[in-house]
């Protein structure tokens, strides 16, 4: 056993090799490691925490609130379980921080959420593309360009596997596509 004691105890430890230190200390009951270079934490001889002076890497999975497993042939890296709701709260300088600032993802007992705090749209992507954006004020707006919202009165036209677009509703009511005027039949009908 090792005791230092003083106000400030602290345990340097010096690489003579690669001219790096670690001081090991204690301040007002914290422990403190610090170091020139990084952190390395390991468990069995195998690297499992990394600190640097930019990054911080885990390797295997990480657990917040509970402890970590994997699920059949999934692996969830980051796992986040809370007593009756578990959300994540992502903010920038701009959104400001916290619950109540920016983006927040989670889930409670009612269901699943996403939240876009700010008065920004929600911008969903795939293939590096955006591809749905819904307003601060609901409005959505489909396809790459994302600045489409229709009009007052303009419905959704489904085209395939390509983005839908928004089109009249005369267009469609008694048109080409539903030959359907009130509740009338006003087309053909045909068959397979």
């Amino acid at each position: 056993n090792v005791t230092i004691s003083n106000a400030s105890p602290a345990l340097n430890l010096t690489d003579t090799d690669n001219a790096s230190n670690i001081a090991i200390s204690s301040v007002g009951g914290a422990l403190i490691v610090n170091s020139t270079s990084d952190q390395v934490y390991q468990i069995g001889g195998a690297e499992k925490f990394r600190i640097s002076p930019t990054t911080a890497v885990f390797a295997g999975l990480l657990g917040i609130g509970m402890t970590p497993s994997s699920a059949g042939s999934s692996t969830y890296k980051l796992q986040i379980e809370g007593d009756s709701q578990a959300f994540i709260s992502i903010g920038n300088s701009t959104t400001g921080t916290g619950p109540s600032q920016g983006l927040i993802i989670g889930n409670d007992g009612t269901g699943a959420d996403i939240y876009q705090r700010e008065d920004q749209p929600l911008r969903f992507h795939t293939n590096n593309a955006q591809r749905l954006s819904i307003t601060s004020a609901g409005g959505m707006s489909f396809g790459s360009g994302a600045s489409s919202y229709g009009t007052s009165g303009n419905i959704l036209k489904s085209n395939g596997n390509a983005p839908p677009t928004w089109v009249a509703a005369s267009t469609v009511i008694g048109g080409p596509y539903l030959p359907v005027a009130n509740p009338t039949f006003t087309g053909v009908l045909t068959g397979p």
